[in-house]
């Protein structure tokens, strides 16, 4: 049996209001990214990918690509626990970390003001997206055990072509600089979608907040040991903090 905590009104309540934001606005969300054939020239998404260099990856299959697993992710939580489907912890944690890493690409691309910084944003994210598979394909290309998938030189050759186009002008894309901004997206995010409670106090939580969320389900994700040290609501140590709040909290801004 796992424990959330749910014995508490407050939490449980926390955790009901979490499975209608996935089940109704995440749900109409996720129909409407499905039903998506084209990017509309008139979006701010469509000026994102004009701008950026021609190759195998655009913006919006890298964009879509993330916000279908982040709604997916969330989707499949909410029917663990509506079916009541047999499962275990790290099945939740480790749903919550795709679904916020995911959600975290889309929103550290679309949420700044800032016309300039979305376009640095974006050349940012499909160039990490090439560089992951430009690591992957120069393996691939030497497959001789498995050669029915091995890839064509050709297409890491255009990988890497564009890999180098968006590297050559835009913004630095090194792991740790864009964790730090992709947190911070997810807080100004999480603030966003609270937005009768902007004193200063609550935005200092709401940034914590995102930075409990990225580092915990992180940890927890991996297998890691350290989680089980922090505090946890429900006194058992594999779950720590307050899963039915991050769960809330997350869904709503997702």
């Amino acid at each position: 049996m796992i424990d959330f905590g749910l014995a508490d009104p407050v939490v449980a309540a926390h955790f009901d209001r979490a499975l209608l934001v996935i089940q109704d606005p995440i749900t109409e969300l996720a129909e409407r990214l499905n039903a998506i054939e084209r990017v509309p020239a008139s979006t701010e998404l469509y000026r994102l990918q004009e701008g950026l260099a021609d190759g195998p990856l655009r913006l919006d299959q890298v964009l879509f690509s993330a916000a279908e697993a982040s709604v997916g992710s969330l989707q499949q939580i909410a029917r663990l626990v509506t079916d009541e489907l047999p499962t275990s912890l790290i099945v939740f944690q480790a749903l919550m970390r795709t679904a916020l890493v995911r959600a975290a690409r889309v929103v550290y691309v679309l949420l700044p003001s800032g016309p300039e910084l979305r376009s640095e944003r974006a050349a940012a994210v499909v160039a990490q997206d090439l560089g992951s598979g430009i690591r992957g394909l120069k393996r691939y290309v030497q497959f001789e055990g498995l050669a029915g998938v091995r890839a064509p030189e050709e297409l890491l050759d255009s990988f890497r072509a564009q890999h180098q186009a968006l590297g050559s002008s835009k913004m630095e894309t090194k792991d740790g600089t864009t964790v730090d901004d992709m947190t911070a997206a997810i807080a100004e995010a999480l603030i966003i979608a609270a937005p009768d409670e902007h004193t200063d106090g609550n935005v200092a939580i709401l940034k914590d907040e995102a930075a409990w969320l990225w580092n915990t389900y992180s940890g927890l994700a991996h297998g890691h040991a350290w989680p089980r040290l922090m505090w946890t609501l429900s006194g058992d140590r594999r779950v720590p903090g307050d899963f039915a709040t991050d769960l809330h909290h997350f869904s709503t801004c997702s």
